[in-house]
Protein backbone atom coordinates (compact mmCIF):
# COMPACT_ATOMS: atom_id res chain seq x y z
CA UNK A 1 0.00 0.00 0.00
CA UNK A 2 2.90 2.37 0.79
CA UNK A 3 4.37 1.83 -2.68
CA UNK A 4 1.04 2.55 -4.36
CA UNK A 5 0.46 5.73 -2.34
CA UNK A 6 4.06 6.85 -2.96
CA UNK A 7 3.51 6.41 -6.70
CA UNK A 8 0.36 8.55 -6.59
CA UNK A 9 2.04 11.28 -4.53
CA UNK A 10 5.10 11.30 -6.80
CA UNK A 11 2.87 11.99 -9.80
CA UNK A 12 0.93 14.66 -7.93
CA UNK A 13 4.07 16.47 -6.76
CA UNK A 14 6.25 15.78 -9.80
CA UNK A 15 7.21 19.44 -10.29
CA UNK A 16 8.68 20.66 -6.99
CA UNK A 17 9.63 24.31 -6.86
CA UNK A 18 12.78 23.99 -4.77
CA UNK A 19 13.75 20.31 -4.61
CA UNK A 20 16.45 18.92 -6.89
CA UNK A 21 17.48 15.33 -7.60
CA UNK A 22 21.24 15.57 -8.10
CA UNK A 23 24.24 17.82 -8.72
CA UNK A 24 22.99 18.65 -12.20
CA UNK A 25 20.03 20.36 -10.54
CA UNK A 26 22.48 22.61 -8.67
CA UNK A 27 24.21 23.55 -11.92
CA UNK A 28 20.90 24.34 -13.58
CA UNK A 29 19.90 26.59 -10.66
CA UNK A 30 23.11 28.63 -10.59
CA UNK A 31 23.83 28.71 -14.33
CA UNK A 32 24.32 32.33 -15.44
CA UNK A 33 23.31 33.44 -11.94
CA UNK A 34 24.94 36.67 -10.73
CA UNK A 35 25.78 37.10 -7.06
CA UNK A 36 25.06 40.70 -6.18
CA UNK A 37 27.25 42.71 -3.84
CA UNK A 38 26.50 41.87 -0.22
CA UNK A 39 25.05 38.42 -1.06
CA UNK A 40 26.58 35.21 0.26
CA UNK A 41 26.20 31.48 -0.45
CA UNK A 42 24.93 29.58 2.58
CA UNK A 43 23.98 26.00 3.36
CA UNK A 44 21.24 25.11 5.85
CA UNK A 45 20.94 21.52 7.08
CA UNK A 46 17.92 19.93 8.77
CA UNK A 47 19.12 17.64 11.55
CA UNK A 48 17.58 14.15 11.66
CA UNK A 49 15.40 15.03 8.69
CA UNK A 50 13.13 11.95 8.59
CA UNK A 51 12.84 11.64 12.35
CA UNK A 52 12.00 15.33 12.85
CA UNK A 53 9.01 15.64 10.54
CA UNK A 54 5.63 15.26 12.20
CA UNK A 55 3.29 12.77 10.53
CA UNK A 56 0.37 14.93 11.68
CA UNK A 57 1.76 17.87 9.70
CA UNK A 58 2.42 15.67 6.65
CA UNK A 59 -1.14 14.31 6.66
CA UNK A 60 -2.57 17.80 7.08
CA UNK A 61 -0.64 19.18 4.10
CA UNK A 62 -1.63 16.29 1.85
CA UNK A 63 -5.25 16.50 2.90
CA UNK A 64 -5.28 20.22 2.04
CA UNK A 65 -3.74 19.50 -1.39
CA UNK A 66 -5.94 16.52 -2.24
CA UNK A 67 -8.54 18.31 -4.37
CA UNK A 68 -6.06 20.50 -6.26
CA UNK A 69 -3.12 18.13 -6.78
CA UNK A 70 -3.86 14.51 -5.88
CA UNK A 71 -7.45 13.79 -6.92
CA UNK A 72 -6.67 13.76 -10.65
CA UNK A 73 -4.06 11.01 -10.16
CA UNK A 74 -6.16 8.44 -8.30
CA UNK A 75 -9.62 6.91 -8.06
CA UNK A 76 -9.29 6.50 -4.30
CA UNK A 77 -11.65 8.74 -2.35
CA UNK A 78 -10.11 11.44 -0.18
CA UNK A 79 -11.05 9.92 3.19
CA UNK A 80 -9.79 6.47 2.15
CA UNK A 81 -6.57 7.95 0.79
CA UNK A 82 -5.81 9.85 4.00
CA UNK A 83 -6.77 6.85 6.17
CA UNK A 84 -4.50 4.56 4.16
CA UNK A 85 -1.66 7.06 4.34
CA UNK A 86 -2.15 7.39 8.11
CA UNK A 87 -1.81 3.62 8.47
CA UNK A 88 1.41 3.65 6.40
CA UNK A 89 2.91 6.52 8.42
CA UNK A 90 1.74 5.77 11.96
CA UNK A 91 1.36 1.99 12.09
CA UNK A 92 3.85 0.51 9.57
CA UNK A 93 6.90 1.75 11.48
CA UNK A 94 8.28 -1.40 13.09
CA UNK A 95 11.74 -2.92 12.93
CA UNK A 96 13.26 -6.18 14.15
CA UNK A 97 16.49 -6.04 16.16
CA UNK A 98 18.04 -9.04 17.95
CA UNK A 99 14.76 -10.89 17.91
CA UNK A 100 12.74 -8.01 19.39
CA UNK A 101 10.29 -5.73 17.56
CA UNK A 102 10.60 -1.98 18.09
CA UNK A 103 8.35 0.84 16.95
CA UNK A 104 9.53 4.30 15.89
CA UNK A 105 7.36 6.73 17.83
CA UNK A 106 8.33 10.01 16.15
CA UNK A 107 8.90 11.16 12.60
CA UNK A 108 8.88 9.38 9.25
CA UNK A 109 10.16 5.80 9.12
CA UNK A 110 13.11 5.81 6.68
CA UNK A 111 12.22 2.37 5.33
CA UNK A 112 8.76 3.57 4.36
CA UNK A 113 8.14 3.88 0.60
CA UNK A 114 6.33 7.20 1.08
CA UNK A 115 9.13 8.65 3.23
CA UNK A 116 11.07 10.54 0.55
CA UNK A 117 8.06 12.18 -1.09
CA UNK A 118 6.68 13.15 2.35
CA UNK A 119 9.99 14.84 3.22
CA UNK A 120 9.84 16.73 -0.09
CA UNK A 121 6.26 17.92 0.51
CA UNK A 122 6.97 19.12 4.06
CA UNK A 123 10.29 20.74 3.12
CA UNK A 124 8.71 22.73 0.30
CA UNK A 125 6.01 23.89 2.72
CA UNK A 126 8.62 25.02 5.26
CA UNK A 127 10.45 27.07 2.61
CA UNK A 128 7.21 28.71 1.49
CA UNK A 129 6.38 29.63 5.08
CA UNK A 130 9.82 31.16 5.65
CA UNK A 131 9.56 33.18 2.44
CA UNK A 132 6.13 34.45 3.53
CA UNK A 133 7.65 35.57 6.82
CA UNK A 134 10.49 37.37 5.02
CA UNK A 135 7.95 39.14 2.84
CA UNK A 136 5.98 40.09 5.95
CA UNK A 137 9.17 41.50 7.45
CA UNK A 138 9.74 43.41 4.19
CA UNK A 139 13.06 41.70 3.57
CA UNK A 140 14.48 40.84 0.15
CA UNK A 141 14.00 37.09 -0.50
CA UNK A 142 16.98 34.88 -1.44
CA UNK A 143 17.88 34.90 -5.12
CA UNK A 144 18.42 31.11 -5.02
CA UNK A 145 16.90 28.49 -2.73
CA UNK A 146 17.27 24.83 -3.67
CA UNK A 147 17.13 21.73 -1.50
CA UNK A 148 18.36 18.15 -1.76
CA UNK A 149 16.53 16.09 0.91
CA UNK A 150 17.82 17.85 4.06
CA UNK A 151 20.50 20.13 2.55
CA UNK A 152 19.43 23.65 1.55
CA UNK A 153 21.54 25.90 -0.66
CA UNK A 154 20.60 29.56 -0.30
CA UNK A 155 22.04 32.71 -1.87
CA UNK A 156 20.86 35.72 0.11
CA UNK A 157 21.99 38.98 1.65
CA UNK A 158 24.61 38.36 4.33
CA UNK A 159 22.63 40.16 7.04
CA UNK A 160 19.59 37.94 6.35
CA UNK A 161 21.34 34.61 7.02
CA UNK A 162 20.67 34.61 10.78
CA UNK A 163 17.10 35.79 10.21
CA UNK A 164 16.39 32.93 7.82
CA UNK A 165 17.93 30.43 10.25
CA UNK A 166 15.77 31.81 13.06
CA UNK A 167 12.60 31.46 10.95
CA UNK A 168 13.53 27.89 9.95
CA UNK A 169 14.01 26.87 13.58
CA UNK A 170 10.81 28.64 14.61
CA UNK A 171 8.67 26.54 12.24
CA UNK A 172 8.29 23.58 14.62
CA UNK A 173 10.39 24.25 17.76
CA UNK A 174 11.45 21.19 19.68
CA UNK A 175 11.19 18.92 16.64
CA UNK A 176 12.79 20.53 13.60
CA UNK A 177 16.24 22.05 13.97
CA UNK A 178 18.40 23.60 11.27
CA UNK A 179 22.12 24.32 11.34
CA UNK A 180 23.97 26.79 9.14
CA UNK A 181 27.24 26.62 7.21
CA UNK A 182 28.56 29.84 5.70
CA UNK A 183 30.96 30.14 2.81
CA UNK A 184 34.65 30.33 3.66
CA UNK A 185 37.19 32.02 1.39
CA UNK A 186 34.33 32.69 -1.03
CA UNK A 187 33.57 28.97 -1.43
CA UNK A 188 31.25 26.33 0.05
CA UNK A 189 30.69 22.62 -0.48
CA UNK A 190 27.25 21.36 -1.50
CA UNK A 191 26.59 17.70 -2.43
CA UNK A 192 29.69 16.68 -4.42
CA UNK A 193 30.37 20.22 -5.67
CA UNK A 194 32.49 23.08 -4.47
CA UNK A 195 30.80 26.40 -5.29
CA UNK A 196 33.14 29.36 -5.66
CA UNK A 197 31.92 32.98 -5.64
CA UNK A 198 34.19 34.93 -7.94
CA UNK A 199 33.69 38.45 -9.35
CA UNK A 200 29.92 38.27 -8.97
CA UNK A 201 29.55 34.86 -10.61
CA UNK A 202 29.65 31.25 -9.39
CA UNK A 203 32.11 28.66 -10.62
CA UNK A 204 32.34 25.02 -9.58
CA UNK A 205 34.81 22.16 -9.52
CA UNK A 206 32.54 20.25 -11.92
CA UNK A 207 34.69 18.53 -14.59
CA UNK A 208 34.51 20.03 -18.07
CA UNK A 209 33.45 17.90 -21.00
CA UNK A 210 34.81 17.70 -24.52
CA UNK A 211 33.17 19.92 -27.17
CA UNK A 212 31.47 21.88 -24.33
CA UNK A 213 28.54 19.49 -24.23
CA UNK A 214 26.08 20.02 -21.41
CA UNK A 215 25.35 17.48 -18.73
CA UNK A 216 27.38 15.55 -16.17
CA UNK A 217 30.37 13.42 -17.23
CA UNK A 218 29.94 9.71 -17.83
CA UNK A 219 31.73 7.47 -15.38
CA UNK A 220 32.84 3.87 -15.63
CA UNK A 221 33.52 2.10 -12.34
CA UNK A 222 36.37 -0.43 -12.25
CA UNK A 223 38.03 -2.30 -9.40
CA UNK A 224 41.47 -0.80 -8.79
CA UNK A 225 44.49 -2.96 -9.61
CA UNK A 226 47.88 -1.24 -9.05
CA UNK A 227 49.71 -0.31 -12.29
CA UNK A 228 47.14 -2.09 -14.46
CA UNK A 229 44.34 0.41 -13.67
CA UNK A 230 46.46 3.44 -14.60
CA UNK A 231 47.39 1.91 -17.96
CA UNK A 232 43.81 0.87 -18.66
CA UNK A 233 42.49 4.34 -17.80
CA UNK A 234 44.87 5.98 -20.29
CA UNK A 235 43.80 3.63 -23.08
CA UNK A 236 40.09 4.16 -22.38
CA UNK A 237 40.63 7.94 -22.30
CA UNK A 238 42.33 7.77 -25.71
CA UNK A 239 39.61 5.77 -27.44
CA UNK A 240 36.57 7.04 -25.46
CA UNK A 241 37.45 10.56 -24.24
CA UNK A 242 33.98 11.26 -22.82
CA UNK A 243 34.37 8.43 -20.29
CA UNK A 244 35.98 9.07 -16.91
CA UNK A 245 37.28 6.06 -14.99
CA UNK A 246 36.30 5.92 -11.33
CA UNK A 247 38.37 3.34 -9.49
CA UNK A 248 36.74 1.46 -6.63
CA UNK A 249 38.51 -0.55 -3.91
CA UNK A 250 38.28 -4.31 -3.74
CA UNK A 251 37.73 -4.19 0.03
CA UNK A 252 34.27 -2.96 1.01
CA UNK A 253 32.58 -2.20 4.30
CA UNK A 254 30.25 -5.15 3.76
CA UNK A 255 33.23 -7.40 4.47
CA UNK A 256 33.63 -5.84 7.91
CA UNK A 257 30.04 -5.26 8.97
CA UNK A 258 27.11 -7.64 8.95
CA UNK A 259 23.77 -6.62 7.54
CA UNK A 260 21.80 -4.42 9.93
CA UNK A 261 18.50 -6.21 9.47
CA UNK A 262 17.84 -9.26 11.61
CA UNK A 263 16.84 -12.45 9.85
CA UNK A 264 13.16 -13.26 10.19
CA UNK A 265 12.33 -16.73 11.55
CA UNK A 266 11.25 -18.77 8.47
CA UNK A 267 8.18 -19.99 10.39
CA UNK A 268 7.04 -16.36 10.68
CA UNK A 269 7.11 -15.95 6.89
CA UNK A 270 3.96 -15.87 4.77
CA UNK A 271 3.21 -16.07 1.01
CA UNK A 272 5.57 -19.01 0.55
CA UNK A 273 5.86 -22.39 -1.17
CA UNK A 274 7.23 -25.00 1.24
CA UNK A 275 8.21 -28.66 1.40
CA UNK A 276 8.07 -31.18 4.25
CA UNK A 277 10.13 -34.39 4.04
CA UNK A 278 8.90 -37.76 5.24
CA UNK A 279 11.03 -39.13 8.11
CA UNK A 280 10.59 -42.72 6.96
CA UNK A 281 11.06 -42.53 3.18
CA UNK A 282 12.23 -40.04 0.54
CA UNK A 283 8.73 -38.67 -0.11
CA UNK A 284 8.11 -34.92 -0.03
CA UNK A 285 4.95 -32.91 0.48
CA UNK A 286 4.89 -29.54 -1.31
CA UNK A 287 2.38 -26.86 -0.43
CA UNK A 288 1.71 -23.13 -0.49
CA UNK A 289 0.26 -20.75 2.05
CA UNK A 290 -0.55 -17.07 2.39
CA UNK A 291 -0.62 -17.30 6.18
CA UNK A 292 2.38 -17.69 8.46
CA UNK A 293 4.20 -20.96 7.88
CA UNK A 294 4.04 -21.76 11.60
CA UNK A 295 0.23 -21.76 11.49
CA UNK A 296 0.17 -23.89 8.35
CA UNK A 297 2.51 -26.43 9.99
CA UNK A 298 0.15 -26.73 12.95
CA UNK A 299 -2.79 -27.25 10.58
CA UNK A 300 -0.94 -30.15 8.92
CA UNK A 301 -0.31 -31.76 12.29
CA UNK A 302 -3.97 -31.40 13.24
CA UNK A 303 -5.12 -32.81 9.88
CA UNK A 304 -3.07 -35.98 10.41
CA UNK A 305 -4.84 -36.60 13.71
CA UNK A 306 -8.27 -35.85 12.26
CA UNK A 307 -7.94 -37.83 9.01
CA UNK A 308 -10.28 -40.78 8.51
CA UNK A 309 -9.23 -43.25 5.78
CA UNK A 310 -12.89 -44.06 5.24
CA UNK A 311 -13.26 -40.57 3.79
CA UNK A 312 -10.05 -40.08 1.75
CA UNK A 313 -11.49 -37.24 -0.35
CA UNK A 314 -11.60 -35.05 2.76
CA UNK A 315 -7.92 -35.64 3.61
CA UNK A 316 -4.76 -33.90 2.38
CA UNK A 317 -2.06 -35.79 0.50
CA UNK A 318 0.25 -35.42 3.49
CA UNK A 319 -2.28 -36.91 5.91
CA UNK A 320 -3.12 -39.77 3.51
CA UNK A 321 0.55 -40.69 3.11
CA UNK A 322 0.96 -40.70 6.88
CA UNK A 323 -2.16 -42.81 7.60
CA UNK A 324 -1.80 -45.20 4.65
CA UNK A 325 1.89 -46.04 5.13
CA UNK A 326 2.26 -45.51 8.84
CA UNK A 327 4.98 -42.92 8.19
CA UNK A 328 5.70 -39.65 9.96
CA UNK A 329 6.59 -36.34 8.33
CA UNK A 330 9.55 -34.37 9.69
CA UNK A 331 7.79 -31.09 10.51
CA UNK A 332 10.92 -29.67 12.14
CA UNK A 333 12.68 -29.72 8.75
CA UNK A 334 10.01 -27.81 6.87
CA UNK A 335 11.74 -25.62 4.26
CA UNK A 336 10.71 -22.60 2.18
CA UNK A 337 11.46 -23.17 -1.52
CA UNK A 338 9.75 -20.16 -3.14
CA UNK A 339 8.11 -16.82 -2.37
CA UNK A 340 5.41 -14.90 -4.27
CA UNK A 341 3.31 -11.88 -3.32
CA UNK A 342 0.33 -12.80 -5.49
CA UNK A 343 -2.00 -15.72 -4.61
CA UNK A 344 -2.28 -16.93 -8.20
CA UNK A 345 1.49 -16.73 -8.71
CA UNK A 346 1.92 -18.63 -5.46
CA UNK A 347 -0.35 -21.43 -6.68
CA UNK A 348 1.47 -21.60 -10.04
CA UNK A 349 4.81 -21.79 -8.24
CA UNK A 350 3.49 -24.64 -6.08
CA UNK A 351 2.38 -26.58 -9.17
CA UNK A 352 5.75 -26.02 -10.86
CA UNK A 353 7.64 -27.36 -7.85
CA UNK A 354 5.34 -30.39 -7.66
CA UNK A 355 5.97 -31.10 -11.36
CA UNK A 356 9.74 -30.71 -10.94
CA UNK A 357 9.66 -33.19 -8.04
CA UNK A 358 6.92 -35.46 -9.39
CA UNK A 359 8.90 -38.66 -8.68
CA UNK A 360 9.18 -37.77 -4.98
CA UNK A 361 6.03 -35.93 -3.97
CA UNK A 362 2.92 -37.41 -2.44
CA UNK A 363 0.78 -34.58 -3.85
Amino acid sequence: MSKELASILARAYDKPKYSIKNSQGVLNAIRNRRVLRGYRITSFDMENCFGSISTILALELIENDFETKIKQHTKIEKDDFISSLRICLDECNYLLYKGQFYRQLNGIFMGNSVGSIIVQIVTEHIINEVLKQLKKDRLIPPSVWIVYVDDHLVICREEHIDIILRHLNAFDPGRIKFTCEREENNSINFLDLTLIRQLGSITTNWPTRSNDREGPPKYCSLTYVPKLSESLARRIKYFIPEITIANRPDDKLTKLYSKEKDKVDPLQSSDVVYRIPCSTCSTLYIGETCQKLYNRKQQHKNSVSATNLAKPKMASALALHTKTNGHQFDFENIKIIDRKQNKKKLQIAEINHIIMNKDRTCN
